[in-house]
C-alpha cells in the first residue's frame, strides 16, 4: 500500500511539556520531602533542647541573650522574657577574675570551643557553680553570628570537693597535732620512765631501810621484853604494886612496838615480793575453831558475846596457814578493839562449791560511808580517839588485803556508823595439781636465778581409795599426817618443803643434785619404813608406798615434764616400792 503524503504527523510538544511538568513535580515532591524531614529534625532537636538536663543558652555575637531552655529557668529563676536581649553578665557573681572572661572571648571569637567553670548568681541572689561549653555558630559564609552555651550544674560536686578539701586540711592539721602530741608523749613517757626508775630506787631504799631498822630493833626489843617479864614475874626479886603497874604499862607499850615493827616488816616484804606462800593441806574449820578458843580470853575481858558459825565436818584447803591466821588475827583484833563492852561478834565460815567465805562481823562503832573506799589503804585509821583508846599502825587491813590477794582471793567490807562492820574474804579452792604446779614453778624460778639444781621426790600411797575405805577417814588421815611428819623430819635443809594431798606427798629439795637426791630419797624411805613398822599393829595389812624422783634441769626443764618424770620414773631406777610387812 502506498501511504498518502498529505497526511499530518502528531504534535509532540504537549508531551514534552507534560514530562517537564512531571519532572518539576517530582523535584518539588523531593524538595518538600526534604523540607518535611528537615522540619522533623528541627522539631526533634528543639524538643531535645527543651527537655535537656543541661542548660542551653543562645546569644548573638555580642553575648546578648536570644534563647534559654527551661532548665536554665529552673536553675537561675530567670524566664526568657526577663533576660532576652540582656548580656550574660547578668549572671556574674563577681568573684571570678577578669582574666577568665578575657580568655573566654579570645577563644570563642577565634572560632574555637571554650570549656570552663562559672560561679554565677541566681535571680534570688543564691550562688551556684556550672561547667560550661561555649561554641560559635557561623553562617554559610563562615561568619560568626551567634554563640551557644551548654552548661551543667556542678554546685553539689563543688561543695563536696570543698568539704573534702576542708576535711583533708583539717585532717592534716590534726595529723600534725597528733604527731607533735605523740612526740611530746614519747618525751614525757621517757621522763616518767626515768622518774619511775628513780622512785623505784627510792622505794627500794625505803623498804630496805624499814626492813633493816625493824630487824635491828627486834633484838634489843626482845631483850627489853624479856627483862620486863622477868621483873614482873619477880624472878629478880620482889616489887611493890606501884612498880608492877609501871612495868606492866611498859610491857604493854613494848608489845605494841613489837606489833608495829612486825607490821612494817610484813608490808615491806609483801611490797618487795619477798613473801612466798607455803601452802599446805589444812582443815580450815578446825583451824578457825582453835583460833576462836585462843581469842576467848580477850572477848571475856570486854564481856563481848562471841558466836562461831563453823561446819562440824572438815573443810580441807591448800593455804598458807600462818598467813591466813595473820589475816584472821587482824580482823578479830579489830572487831574486839572497835566493839564496845557487851557487844557481839560473829565469826562465820561458809563452805561453798569452789571457794570458802569467811566473815567477821561486829556491833562496833562502824565506818563512815565516805571512808569505806580507803579502808584497805596503808596507814589508814578511822574512829581513832585522841589520848587513850584503840591504837595501831593503820597497816593491819592493808596486810589483810594483800595476803588474801596472794591466795588469789578477794576481800570486802560493809559498815554503818554506830551499827557495826562486816569484813568478808573469799579464798578459792585450789586443785592439788595447781598447788603442786605453783610451788614447783616458784622453786624452778628461784633455783634458776641462783643457778642451782632442784630435785622433787613424789611419795604415793598405792590404792589409797581402797586403803582409806578399809581404815576409815580418820585413821587414814592420821596415817598421811604421820608420814608427812616423818618425811619432814628426815629433811636437813630449811628450804626443803613437803606438800601433802589425800594420797600423795611431794618433797621439794632446793640445791639438791641428781646424785644427792638418791641419798635423800633413801633417807625418806627409811623414815617411812620405820614409821610404818612402829605402827604395824594399827596399820593392818600391806601398805604400799611408791617413790619417784626427778631433778631440774637434768631430767626436765618444765613443771609438767618434771612432775611426769617424778611420777612415772624409770623402771628399776626412778621408782621404788615400799611394803610394810609384818615380818619386817
Amino acid at each position: 500500500m502506498v501511504k498518502s503524503k498529505n497526511k499530518k504527523e502528531p504534535d509532540k510538544k504537549p508531551i514534552k511539556r507534560i514530562e517537564t511538568l512531571q519532572k518539576l513535580v517530582r523535584k518539588l515532591e523531593a524538595a518538600l520531602s526534604k523540607k518535611n524531614k528537615f522540619n522533623e529534625e528541627v522539631y526533634i532537636l528543639s524538643r531535645a533542647v527543651q527537655h535537656s538536663p543541661s542548660t542551653v543558652v543562645i546569644t548573638d555575637k555580642n553575648g546578648n541573650l536570644e534563647y534559654v531552655n527551661p532548665k536554665f529557668t529552673e536553675l537561675t529563676g530567670y524566664a526568657l522574657k526577663e533576660v532576652k536581649g540582656k548580656n550574660l553578665r547578668v549572671l556574674k557573681a563577681g568573684d571570678q577574675p577578669p582574666e577568665v572572661y578575657k580568655e573566654l572571648w579570645e577563644v570563642i571569637i577565634s572560632g574555637k570551643e571554650w570549656r570552663g567553670e562559672f560561679h554565677n548568681k541566681m535571680k534570688n541572689g543564691g550562688l551556684y557553680w556550672e561547667m560550661a561549653s561555649i561554641s560559635p555558630i557561623t553562617n554559610s559564609k563562615g561568619e560568626i553570628t551567634h554563640f551557644v552555651e551548654v552548661a551543667e550544674d556542678i554546685t553539689e560536686r563543688k561543695n563536696a570537693m570543698t568539704a573534702l578539701k576542708d576535711a583533708k586540711d583539717e585532717l592534716e592539721v590534726q595529723a600534725w597535732g597528733l604527731k607533735k602530741a605523740n612526740e611530746g608523749i614519747k618525751l614525757l613517757y621517757k621522763e616518767l620512765e626515768q622518774k619511775n626508775k628513780e622512785l623505784q630506787k627510792i622505794d627500794k631504799l625505803k623498804s630496805d631501810f624499814v626492813s633493816t631498822v625493824s630487824h635491828e630493833l627486834r633484838t634489843p626489843l626482845s631483850i627489853i621484853k624479856e627483862g620486863l617479864a622477868l621483873t614482873l614475874d619477880e624472878v629478880l626479886g620482889k616489887i611493890n604494886e606501884k612498880q608492877k603497874n609501871v612495868l606492866s604499862m611498859s610491857k604493854e607499850n613494848v608489845d605494841r612496838l613489837a606489833r608495829i615493827i612486825n607490821d612494817l616488816l610484813d608490808i615491806s616484804k609483801i611490797e618487795t615480793g619477798k613473801i612466798e606462800l607455803k601452802r599446805a593441806l589444812v582443815d580450815f574449820a578446825a583451824m578457825m575453831r582453835d583460833m576462836c578458843i585462843r581469842w576467848k580470853s580477850e572477848f571475856d575481858k570486854k564481856g563481848q558475846e562471841l558466836k562461831v558459825l563453823v561446819p562440824d565436818e572438815q573443810v580441807n584447803m591448800y593455804i598458807d596457814a600462818d598467813k591466813i591466821a595473820q589475816v584472821m588475827n587482824n580482823l578479830i583484833s579489830n572487831a574486839i578493839k572497835y566493839t564496845p563492852e557487851k557487844g557481839k561478834i560473829i565469826i562465820e565460815l561458809k563452805d561453798k562449791k569452789d571457794e570458802v567465805e569467811i566473815s567477821v562481823s561486829d556491833t562496833g562503832v562502824g565506818i563512815a560511808k565516805e571512808d569505806l573506799p580507803r579502808v584497805f589503804n596503808k596507814f589508814q585509821q578511822f574512829n581513832r580517839a585522841a589520848g587513850a583508846g584503840a591504837k595501831g599502825t593503820g597497816l593491819g587491813l592493808s596486810i589483810v588485803k594483800q595476803l588474801v590477794e596472794l591466795h588469789k582471793g578477794t576481800v570486802m567490807v560493809e559498815s554503818e556508823v554506830n551499827k557495826g562492820s562486816e569484813f568478808t574474804f573469799n579464798l578459792p579452792k585450789m586443785e592439788v595439781e595447781s598447788v603442786f604446779r605453783e610451788y614447783l614453778n616458784n622453786k624452778i624460778k628461784e633455783t634458776s636465778e641462783k643457778n642451782i639444781p632442784l630435785s622433787v621426790v613424789i611419795i604415793r600411797i598405792k590404792d589409797f581409795d581402797k586403803l582409806q575405805k578399809g581404815l576409815g577417814c580418820d585413821k587414814f588421815h592420821s596415817l598421811l599426817k604421820g608420814i608427812e611428819k616423818v618425811v619432814a623430819g628426815s629433811l636437813r635443809r630449811q628450804a626443803d618443803t613437803v606438800l601433802r594431798d589425800t594420797g600423795e606427798l611431794m618433797v621439794f629439795l632446793v640445791d639438791t643434785s641428781k646424785e644427792n637426791v638418791k641419798v635423800v630419797r633413801d633417807r625418806i624411805e627409811k623414815a617411812i619404813n620405820a614409821y610404818l613398822s612402829e605402827n604395824k599393829k594399827e596399820w593392818f595389812g600391806k601398805i604400799r608406798v611408791l617413790l619417784g624422783n626427778a631433778t631440774y634441769p637434768d631430767d626436765a626443764i618444765t613443771d609438767e615434764a618434771l612432775l611426769h618424770k617424778a611420777r612415772t620414773g624409770i623402771p628399776g631406777k626412778g621408782k621404788r616400792e615400799l611394803k610394810n610387812k609384818k615380818s619386817r
